[in-house]
């Protein structure tokens, strides 16, 4: 038995993509009944992603293996086999707990999975937060990329005023994102820093 998966080349690259703007390593795919739960922490413990990617929406089919509930990729080489397939057809992904197969019309590619099932998911902490607010991550996507001759940082603030991404150097050179529809639900700015990975 098997995982399957039927996406679009460039569902997946965006998505990919998304990814690639905050973790940079490995990531988890867990095989949920309603379509992935990827999961992934960088070395250092600071970024983390949780995504659900939703079979209804994002896939062309899909079907779980219940005795294969996770696969482990590295993102650079799942990024890297998507290079060689036609922009304009589906790609499906086949897991059998052991590789990960990628065809994509006549070509194929196989991905060793770095971890079998039983391995520790990447642990994503339980957080409280005092200000959340929905965005586009494509559009932030693109500004990041942007911003890499800029500054290794950028700031967030959110307040009565708006959402304000900026990223920033000594000179005043800036990339920056705002949005005066983000605002916060108490009326209180909150502000935090982050580095930014290339």
């Amino acid at each position: 038995m098997a995982a399957v998966t039927t996406i679009s080349k460039a569902n997946l690259v965006t998505l990919l993509g998304q990814i690639q703007t905050v973790v940079r390593e490995d990531m988890c795919i867990e095989y949920t009944p309603d379509g992935w739960r990827i999961k992934a922490v960088d070395t250092a413990h600071v970024a983390m992603i949780d995504i659900m990617v939703w079979s209804q929406t994002a896939m062309e089919a899909y079907q779980p293996d219940p005795n294969i509930p996770e696969v482990y990729l590295p993102i650079k080489k799942l990024s890297d086999a998507l290079t060689i397939f036609p922009d304009d057809s589906p790609v499906t992904l086949t897991d059998d707990g052991t590789t990960t197969r990628l065809d994509c019309g006549k070509m194929h590619r196989v991905l060793r999975n770095i971890a079998v099932p039983g391995t520790p998911k990447p642990k994503i902490p339980a957080l409280e937060l005092t200000c959340i607010f929905e965005l586009d991550t494509s559009e932030i996507g693109r500004m990041m990329q942007k911003g890499l001759s800029v500054s290794d940082h950028f700031r967030i603030t959110c307040g009565p005023e708006g959402l304000s991404i900026v990223i920033v150097n000594d000179d005043g050179e800036e990339v920056a994102y705002d949005d005066p529809e983000k605002k916060s639900a108490d009326g209180t700015t909150y502000s935090a820093m982050f580095p930014r990975s290339e």
